[in-house]
């Protein structure tokens, strides 16, 4: 009587070397499985031992002189700083100056689309809080602007000085337009501009909502004459 198994039909296996063959694979992905979860609870400890160390570095950082300062001087630091960057790079030197400065909204009251980029310009408006803002338009004649203004435009209520720099006519009139809300807080604007062929179309006053206005600057940079008109309305 011939001992020998027969075949599997279509693997070319007998079926001794088939069942040895799936109790490897049922091993490997045993041991896969338990190696899986090895690794799950090694990250787990990872991430705790970060916000241990995370905790005893800002708990060693509280000891330094400059971070025994009051928060509102702590805060005064970035009024030296020269540029807005600086302001954002001071918030990643610890926990606490981030904390400082970002309840600071009077450091972040200053909007000015000829120097910051947008990301730069959300970060300032998610900061400033309701405190009375800085608003300076580019000078650029593209979409730029128009993402800033339409931006600005839901702050109108809290815009205290605002500045256009070197733009056509027709451009300031379209920015004045879309501030169809009040601007109780306006005090102060600048506008610098060049002569225009096309005279603007204002669908109502200049800055009609700026009832409370103090001082109106205009400086004209294009005069045929080559002269510099910079006069101040005070109302």
């Amino acid at each position: 009587m011939d001992t020998q198994l027969e075949k599997h039909p279509g693997h070319g296996l007998t079926l001794q070397q088939l069942l040895h063959a799936l109790n490897e694979e049922l091993s490997a992905q045993t041991v896969s499985g338990q190696l899986a979860s090895d690794l799950d609870r090694l990250c787990g400890l990872e991430i705790e031992a970060k916000h241990a160390f995370s905790k005893i570095h800002f708990s060693m950082n509280t000891f330094l002189a400059i971070n025994r300062l009051p928060p509102e001087v702590l805060a005064l630091i970035p009024y030296f700083f020269d540029s807005c960057k600086d302001l954002i790079n001071s918030t990643h030197v610890c926990r606490h100056w981030r904390n400082a400065f970002i309840a600071s909204p009077p450091l972040w009251s200053s909007l000015n689309n000829q120097t910051m980029h947008e990301d730069l310009i959300a970060a300032y408006m998610d900061r400033c809080g309701g405190i009375p803002l800085d608003v300076t338009f580019s000078s650029d004649l593209g979409t730029k602007n128009e993402s800033f203004l339409e931006r600005v435009v839901l702050f109108s209520s809290h815009i205290r000085k605002m500045t256009f720099p070197l733009l056509p006519w027709w451009h300031i009139a379209q920015f004045s337009n879309a501030f169809d809300a009040p601007l109780p807080l306006l005090r102060e604007v600048h506008v610098e501009f060049g002569s225009d062929a096309t005279p603007p179309s204002f669908e109502r006053p200049f800055l009609a909502g700026a009832t409370n206005l103090v001082s109106l600057c205009m400086t004209d940079y294009n005069t045929r004459s080559g002269t510099l008109l910079h006069f101040v309305i005070p109302t």
